[in-house]
């Protein structure tokens, strides 16, 4: 549990076994976090006020595991470029109920299968709220919220070879 009995979240990632649950408290991380052991489960307190903060530098969570869960989180402030959050060669990993705020890209997913990115809400993405790059197929986008930060932004961005996917029920403001 953060921050009871580990400080930081990554903390927690780097001592937790595959197929663990982390469990975080409501509060401001300023972390970037590497997700990169199967089967992790992060499920924070409460979406508005359990938050990841990227201090404005970089990509603020990088999934680069199988069978992720994330749930229940801010995500916001990552560079540009950088992602909110990033699936890279990620497998059956699950976003949900999650908001990202003031990121390049909302939620980027590449080289990666059998994902979903479900009920989230994606804010001020001055690039894409969400990206399915090259060689991703089988991910399920839905019924998620977006709202880029300006008319230029793209709500979903789909490129060449990004095959198989599922799109539906989304809202895309601008």
């Amino acid at each position: 549990e953060v921050p009871v009995i580990y400080q930081t979240i990554q903390e927690a990632i780097n001592a937790a076994d595959e197929g663990d649950i982390i469990q975080v408290s409501n509060g401001t991380y300023y972390e970037h976090l590497t997700i990169n052991k199967n089967g992790l489960k992060l499920i924070g307190e409460n979406p508005n006020t359990t938050i990841i903060d990227g201090n404005h530098t970089g990509t603020v969570v990088k999934v680069s595991a199988n069978n992720v869960t994330m749930t229940g989180f801010t995500i916001r402030n990552s560079g540009d470029p950088g992602q909110g959050i990033y699936l890279h060669h990620s497998s059956n990993t699950t976003v949900h109920n999650s908001i990202c705020y003031n990121c390049s890209i909302g939620v980027k997913v590449h080289e990666s299968k059998d994902n979903k990115i479900i009920e989230n809400t994606i804010v001020n993405s001055s690039n894409s709220g969400i990206e399915l790059a090259v060689k991703t197929s089988y991910t399920l986008i839905s019924n998620n919220k977006i709202t880029p930060i300006q008319p230029s932004g793209v709500g979903i961005n789909v490129f060449n070879y990004a095959d198989n996917n599922t799109i539906n029920g989304n809202i895309i403001m601008y």
